[in-house]
């Protein structure tokens, strides 16, 4: 689960974007975080991903599982973060991306990601190079690529800004199927009024 308790972000010139904010998300659940452009959600899914940026003031607790965030080593926080423009390396392959989120290339992992594509129905998409993916396919493999680690906690920031209606439809119900089964705490930043009302609960800032 994930909880933020008074979480207050200023910027560099004093001026507060989020002031005292407050939420919990059980595992399972998936929430979306919405307002106007420069309000700080971008910033607050870094905050939560533990990555301050210099010239933003924080205050307040993050806890997952109960544990204060900043208090947990930052390889044992299982926090997977999909940015809005994220990328995959274009000189490797979609498996090879898969592994790249894994210590190590051990056979063991070779197999948990191929089992991955299986059940995502990504398979097919295995040995294709990153500059062949359609833009839907690029989004399903930066999920993919999340779910290696099993996080506890996924934040995704505006995940179908680039896509057509008809593939954000489907990409978005991907998400929410895949994401529905993975037993983590999940917040989605989006502008889109579909997506805003598609998962389980809003935060407007």
């Amino acid at each position: 689960m994930l909880k933020c308790e008074d979480i207050s972000i200023k910027n560099k010139n004093n001026i507060t974007l989020i002031d005292k904010l407050n939420f919990f998300i059980k595992e399972s659940e998936i929430f979306t975080l919405t307002g106007p452009s420069g309000v700080g959600k971008s910033t607050l899914l870094k905050y939560i991903c533990g990555i301050r940026e210099s010239n933003f003031f924080y205050s307040g607790r993050i806890l997952i599982d109960n544990n204060i965030i900043n208090e947990v080593p930052t390889n044992l926080r299982r926090v997977g973060m999909i940015f809005q423009n994220d990328l995959l390396f274009p000189h490797m392959n979609v498996i090879e991306n898969i592994l790249f989120a894994t210590p190590s290339h051990k056979k063991k992992n070779f197999e948990d990601a191929a089992n991955l594509l299986n059940q995502l129905n990504l398979e097919y998409l295995s040995t294709k190079k990153i500059n062949t993916l359609s833009g839907g396919e690029y989004s399903r493999v930066c999920l993919a690529r999340i779910m290696m680690n099993e996080p506890k906690v996924l934040l995704v920031d505006e995940p179908f800004s680039n896509l057509d209606k008809k593939t954000k439809a489907l990409t978005r119900d991907f998400f929410y199927n895949t994401i529905s089964n993975l037993n983590c705490a999940t917040l989605i930043v989006t502008h889109d009024m579909e997506d805003i009302y598609s998962y389980d609960k809003i935060i407007k800032l």
